[in-house]
């Protein structure tokens, strides 16, 4: 039985170190919802709020194969293994800062395109579904697509038009071939690494007046990265621009960025 762990609101925990383990990255794939274990009553629950207004569901356990990459991963007591394992299992705070963000700005959503990028537990995307968006979630392992984030959104929402991908950035960029009037992502700039793919999913998969909001921390201890060094990225290596539309300077640094062609 694999326990989700889920931070709190006020958690200011920062990423573990990574542990780096040479691995080829995971070619992207649609994940079919039936390939889910769908039965999301038998589940145990439990439910966040945002801003008084908006409860989603959750899951917190499921049995897993005992060969899989998410029992692997609470074994080893690692939130991250670089090619392997990229954290997904987790809710992790800035999550939290852009659900909230998102329902008190009252950001219109209603017929969109969205993309849930990273989505992990999905609540970013469930938010965009609940009201009213046609939503697409990837994240990085198919373990996380298939035993967290379809069974949290069969929880709170009809699947409907939704659809799911896992795999590595730089190949879901050339697969999806579709182009979304909102993209939501968070947690994802720890990894310097990583910043070329997710920016070239940004300019493959955003619409030419689209809009992408990117939570992230200031810095991730351990791993280099953080929402300062993303920007430096940004402003030397792309032509997107962007704004700061909230911040978070009591304890650890967290902002979100509103980015645009």
């Amino acid at each position: 039985m694999f326990q989700f762990n889920f931070l709190d609101n006020n958690s200011t925990t920062p990423l573990a170190a990574l542990e780096t383990i040479p691995c080829n990255s995971h070619n992207a794939k649609e994940i079919p919802v039936s390939n889910s274990p769908v039965t999301p009553n038998s589940y145990e629950t439990k439910s966040i709020s945002y801003s008084d207004t908006l409860n989603i569901r959750l899951v917190t356990d499921v049995t897993l194969a005992p060969d899989s990459l998410l029992c692997a991963a609470e074994s080893n007591r690692t939130d991250l293994q670089v090619g392997i394992y990229e954290g997904g299992l987790k809710v992790w705070e800035c999550t939290h800062d852009l659900a909230n963000f998102i329902v008190n700005e009252n950001i219109e959503l209603n017929q969109r395109r969205v993309l849930d990028l990273g989505c992990g537990s999905g609540i970013i995307g469930i938010v965009a579904r609940m009201s009213g968006a046609d939503v697409c979630f990837q994240d990085y392992n198919e373990d996380v697509i298939t035993h967290f984030t379809i069974p949290n959104v069969c929880l709170n929402s009809e699947v409907g038009e939704c659809r799911f991908y896992a795999g590595d950035w730089e190949s879901f960029a050339s697969i999806v071939g579709a182009k979304y009037d909102v993209i939501f992502t968070c947690e994802t700039v720890y990894n310097p690494d990583n910043y070329r793919k997710l920016c070239r999913v940004f300019s493959n998969c955003l619409q030419p007046n689209g809009i992408i909001y990117l939570a992230a921390k200031g810095h991730y201890f351990g791993c280099g990265g953080g929402i300062n060094d993303f920007i430096q990225f940004l402003k030397c290596e792309t032509e997107l621009k962007w704004e700061t539309c909230w911040k978070n300077s009591n304890g650890l640094e967290r902002a979100i960025l509103k980015i645009y062609f």
